[in-house]
């Protein structure tokens, strides 16, 4: 229990670095560099997606695995993924970017960070909350203090300092871990593990790029609408929205194994209890992160006016405390298929909601964003309440 309560500490820890971080960038920085740090941020969350789907056969396989020699080809099957697959987005993103200093930046981050998370995966997964807590501080805690730290002196130097301070903390957990990563492996083990994946990962990548889709869309269309100083002011409405989105996933990581098995073995549905633990962590974090932008939004930045667009849309973080637990009943389920067809349906939707903008400037992408969470949240309750059979 101990552990747990380190964890959640960490993990708010993590999230009020990252609402000081923007602060700062809010403090200091023109709406047109909060613009192209807006894409940046798009590029660093796409590399969260290059596991391909494998991240989540760990979740569904590996708390019914027992013995670690079976466990860890899993966990370097999604790495080689990841690595081949980030290094297809970088090369896209320096392209399409045309080497953009503050987009590089982001990316190195993204790519250490993508590895970090299967590794995590791979812990949590296996119940080792303890060396999940050691990670989180030194992959995640200590590089993002220090980059904070340096933010506060130059944004310039941020610019460097954030990608190599990551990239350093995971050569050192790499060289610590060397044994976990370079064991001796049975090539045909390996290719079972392969074929089990692949047939687990297929259509959760599809999912979890739908999922990415909806958390970004509504960028690409304020650009086109509005422009990239409209985009700018448009990511310091939903900067608390960005940093508390993984509160809920963050949390239900702490309760997935006992889901998941439960779900396999007990055909249990719905879970009341560990929701609400969820919903209550959740919650807390957005009364408190709106308790604080009332003071530190009015009196540090020039943004005060958009104060109330901003608390709107930290409210859209809420219906996710139920949807990630949500899409672990699904994944243990084997009812793939049914989640992506339900996130697809309603992206579809949004994204159709979002083209047939006239006028409303903000206002208009805000309040229609907090409605598809909670739509989102409404579906996949009845999708999984009328197809349990």
């Amino acid at each position: 229990m101990k552990s747990k309560f380190l964890y959640v500490g960490l993990s708010y820890s993590i999230q009020f670095l990252n609402i000081v971080l923007n602060l700062i960038f809010m403090q200091r920085l023109p709406p047109i560099i909060l613009g192209d740090l807006a894409i940046a941020k798009i590029w660093l969350q796409a590399f969260d997606y290059t596991h391909l789907g494998t991240r989540f056969a760990l979740d569904r396989y590996l708390p019914v695995t027992k013995r670690d020699s079976h466990r860890r080809p899993y966990l370097i099957f999604s790495l080689c993924v990841v690595l081949v697959g980030s290094s297809i987005v970088f090369i896209s993103s320096m392209i399409l970017e045309r080497a953009n200093p503050i987009v590089f930046s982001f990316c190195i981050v993204g790519i250490t960070l993508a590895l970090f998370n299967v590794i995590k995966a791979y812990f949590r997964a296996v119940g080792g909350i303890e060396t999940v807590n050691k990670l989180m501080a030194l992959l995640y805690v200590l590089p993002l203090t220090l980059s904070v730290s340096v933010a506060l002196y130059s944004f310039s130097l941020f610019i460097w300092v954030y990608p190599l301070s990551f990239s350093f903390f995971l050569l050192f957990f790499s060289i610590k871990y060397y044994s976990l990563l370079l064991d001796n492996y049975n090539l045909k083990h390996f290719s079972v593990i392969k074929r089990k994946v692949s047939s687990v990962s297929f259509l959760l990548f599809f999912n979890s790029v739908c999922v990415y889709a909806s958390f970004v869309v509504d960028r690409f269309f304020v650009d086109w609408y509005l422009g990239r100083v409209e985009l700018g002011l448009y990511s310091v409405v939903m900067f608390v929205f960005a940093s508390l989105f993984t509160i809920p996933s963050i949390l239900t990581e702490l309760v997935f194994p006992k889901v998941v098995y439960r779900v396999v073995n007990e055909r249990q549905l719905f879970f009341i209890r560990e929701m609400l633990f969820v919903f209550l962590g959740t919650a807390i974090a957005v009364l408190i992160a709106n308790c604080a932008l009332y003071f530190l939004v009015q009196r540090f930045t020039d943004y005060g006016e958009l104060l109330p667009l901003m608390q709107l849309a930290s409210l859209g973080v809420l219906p996710y405390s139920f949807i990630a637990i949500f899409h672990h009943v699904f994944n243990a389920l084997d009812k793939r298929r049914l989640l992506f067809f339900s996130n697809a349906s309603l992206l579809l939707i949004y994204v159709l909601s979002l083209s047939f903008y006239y006028d409303g400037g903000l206002a208009y992408f805000v309040y229609l964003k907090v409605a598809f969470c909670f739509f989102l949240c409404l579906f996949l309750f009845l999708m999984l309440f009328f197809s349990n059979d």
